[in-house]
């Protein structure tokens, strides 16, 4: 049986999810802690003008974040 990247990692997200709960948890834990420490670097650097153009409300450190940690989450 040869499994694809994606399915290769929806399998590795269940075996986590269903055999070893702490380990998804903690690192679905990591994960959040990236994210917001990113949010709060972007706050610092970057303040937001009181209605700011929606192109200029994603902090590029934030997405950054959010996206390593979606791609390691997806299904």
């Amino acid at each position: 049986m040869q499994l694809d990247p994606a399915q290769l990692r929806r399998l590795g997200r269940w075996v986590l999810d269903v055999i070893a709960l702490e380990i998804a948890e903690a690192e679905e834990a990591r994960q959040l802690a990236a994210e917001d420490n990113a949010a709060l670097l972007c706050s610092h650097h970057h303040p937001a003008p009181a209605t700011p153009p929606i192109s200029t409300r994603v902090c590029p450190a934030a997405m950054s974040a959010s996206l390593d940690g979606h791609e390691s989450r997806s299904w």
